[in-house]
């Protein structure tokens, strides 16, 4: 799972790791308790899927800080948000980036080979 999370690239801008000491965060083989509310910016409360609670089917969770120009794009390809083709976006995210006043991380889950990605957070 780690392996599957992890892309590299070449001849890329690379930006520093987070100023706060925060890390990331990985679990194995776990699932999310039935009937979890998450509160998510822009929509509000929305109960977890039940295919998340299924004990019969874990799966790992990955928090990874993006350290990377490519990679900050390559996420946002991967979500379809604006981040895959939106120089202005791309711009915003740099900026805060480079400035140190914001990072931004990955969230993953992964089930056997395949790799869900679930957001991008600030």
């Amino acid at each position: 799972a780690y392996m599957l999370t992890t892309v590299k690239f070449e001849d890329d801008a690379a930006f520093e790791i987070n100023p706060r000491g925060i890390s990331g965060f990985w679990q194995e083989d776990t699932c999310i308790p039935a009937g979890t509310t998450v509160s998510i910016p822009y929509v509000g409360k929305t109960e977890v899927p039940d295919r998340f609670s299924d004990p019969s089917s874990p799966y790992t969770v990955r928090i990874s800080e993006i350290l990377s120009l490519k990679r900050l794009i390559y996420e946002g390809q991967q979500l379809g948000n604006c981040l895959q083709d939106r120089r202005d976006s791309q711009m915003k995210y740099i900026q805060r980036a480079r400035q140190r006043s914001s990072s931004f991380w990955s969230l993953t889950f992964v089930r056997g080979t395949e790799v869900e990605y679930q957001c991008l957070i600030e």
